[in-house]
């Protein structure tokens, strides 16, 4: 029925799972590129926007919906607090845990690529 296919249709692009399928998508492709010297540059790129899509992917439910918000929707701390319920401090704590966290996770990585990087040396 329709309601079924819009429902089914909700769930494909629901936001983790579309981070999901990037994920997937960049990493198949890092394996396929990674074993070509041409292209080691475009598979580090397409392996980055898989870890930072991971880092995105483990942030609260809040804090995705206020960073998409804030950074891609162009809404400003009020907007955001009256559209999620909260205050815009509260916003704005939500946001900055959710950049540190980001941060966190990123830097974690890169620190793990940079000492395999040196055992692969």
């Amino acid at each position: 029925s329709k309601d079924n296919r819009t429902a089914a249709l909700r769930v494909f692009l629901f936001v983790p799972n579309i981070i999901g399928y990037v994920r997937i998508v960049c990493m198949f492709l890092f394996f396929i590129l990674a074993r070509q010297e041409a292209t080691w540059k475009t598979a580090m790129v397409l392996y980055a926007i898989s870890f930072i899509g991971d880092a995105i992917d483990g942030l609260k439910e809040k804090q995705q919906i206020a960073i998409r918000l804030y950074f891609f929707e162009d809404m400003n701390l009020s907007e955001i607090g009256r559209t999620l319920g909260v205050s815009e401090s509260r916003i704005s704590q939500v946001i900055s845990e959710g950049i540190k966290h980001l941060q966190k996770r990123v830097r974690g990585r890169l620190k793990r690529v940079k000492a395999t990087t040196k055992m692969v040396d």
